[in-house]
């Protein structure tokens, strides 16, 4: 994956605008997958989250309204950025 220099901390989304989502995959795995706490996993299946496809219409806003905190909300940053590619 290319190095980027630059990550857009205001844009609205999970993932960035110049951003492509990656391969689907069950929530639980891309959990495991990126590393994420089990307190992420069971929110994004709580709130009906099911499959990695979906994360790219997810606001930071969604998250917050989910009660994730700034760290939980950083964590799931780095893993849509690694799991996405450039377009």
């Amino acid at each position: 994956m290319p190095s980027r220099t630059s990550y857009d901390l205001q844009c609205p989304t999970l993932l960035q605008a110049n951003r492509a989502p990656g391969v689907d995959m069950a929530i639980a795995n891309f959990c495991d997958a990126y590393d994420l706490m089990d307190t992420v996993k069971d929110k994004l299946i709580e709130n009906k989250y099911f499959f990695s496809r979906v994360l790219r219409f997810v606001t930071i806003k969604d998250l917050e309204d989910m009660s994730f905190r700034s760290g939980e909300i950083a964590m799931l940053r780095d893993a849509v950025d690694r799991w996405s590619t450039v377009l």
